[in-house]
């Protein structure tokens, strides 16, 4: 394995510590890539500190003017594992020096999922549209192991979507998860089950009544 695959499996397998970050950032910079770890230790300040500390500002526009100068560069990579064109944003937010948050379509991830962790440590997704059938196929990926955060705003879960939740062995670091409630059919230990496992109330969506007969009269 290559010594950069390492500092991301590391940053991955420990994403609350900074020391796999720091170590990141001085590879970078031993290789020849000194304004990205310049980045990389600007956004851990930023992250560290509160906005009332006196280099807060300095650091915000030394963050915003690294990336205005570099992002396209810098998230080439991302972009073609992705399959994206150049200029055209794949979803990604830097958090603490790497590319980790994405904003995306499941079917985008399904396909392309592998690919993006292999390039930068995937962290956390916000995934829109995504059906239940969907979000059950990718927790059931291997990649998704690395995954602490899930945002899935819209989505209303079916009893598979949550048995595969909870038992998906690729789920294991999930500490987050944020989706629109269940269908009413899920079963009611599944529920229990789920909101234990993740520490979160989930409401059922009421089943749509059938549409009114007009031909009956009430009088």
């Amino acid at each position: 394995m290559k010594e950069l695959d390492l500092l991301l499996a590391a940053i991955m397998a420990a994403p609350q510590d900074d020391l796999p970050r720091l170590l990141y950032a001085d590879w970078l910079q031993e290789n020849g890539q000194v304004e990205r770890a310049w980045f990389v230790r600007v956004q851990l300040q930023l992250a560290r500190h509160r906005p009332d500390h006196p280099e807060w500002p300095t650091w915000e526009q030394q963050q915003r003017q690294l990336l205005e100068r570099y992002e396209q560069q810098w998230t080439q990579p991302l972009r073609t594992a992705l399959g994206l064109p150049p200029g055209v944003w794949g979803g990604w937010v830097f958090r603490r020096g790497c590319a980790e948050y994405f904003h995306l379509p499941a079917a985008l991830l399904l396909q392309r999922g592998a690919a993006l962790r292999r390039v930068t440590p995937l962290l956390a997704l916000y995934l829109y549209p995504c059906s239940p059938a969907e979000l059950r196929q990718l927790v059931r990926q291997e990649w998704f192991g690395s995954i602490i955060e899930l945002y899935a705003p819209h989505t209303v879960l079916d009893q598979a979507a949550v048995v595969h939740l909870v038992d998906s062995p690729y789920t294991r670091k999930l500490q987050r998860l944020e989706v629109a409630g269940l269908e009413a059919s899920v079963d009611t230990y599944w529920q229990h089950a789920c909101e234990q496992r993740f520490g979160i109330t989930l409401p059922r969506s009421l089943p749509a009544l059938p549409p009114a007969d007009r031909s009956r009269r009430l009088f």
